[in-house]
């Protein structure tokens, strides 16, 4: 019977271990971060500057040139063999 006891101690250790965990990790979720920064008066900036940029001059892009693609074809002819001879081996170290 005490040969047992190590085998149901591990049971009991494993099945305690399995348990879920029930928290989601939503790695979507909104994080609230607290701000860290000064505090600066409002007085003491200066107010932005309105500049208006007045009305806009409309320009036209021209008529686009048109290539046909089926015009750009072109005969490849025959293709040029050539016959490889006996390779030449060399080799960076100096055991050769």
């Amino acid at each position: 019977m005490k040969k047992y006891y190590p085998v149901f101690l591990l049971f009991i250790l494993v099945a305690s271990c399995t348990q879920q965990n029930n928290t989601s990790l939503n790695s979507n979720a909104l994080k609230v971060i607290e701000a860290k920064g000064v505090w600066q008066n409002p007085d003491s900036f200066a107010k932005p500057i309105a500049i208006p940029a007045g009305k806009p001059i409309p320009i036209t892009a021209g008529k686009p040139k048109i290539n046909p693609t089926n015009l750009n074809v072109h005969v490849a002819g025959q293709p040029k063999i050539i016959i490889a001879g006996c390779l030449l081996y060399t080799s960076p170290s100096p055991r050769d």
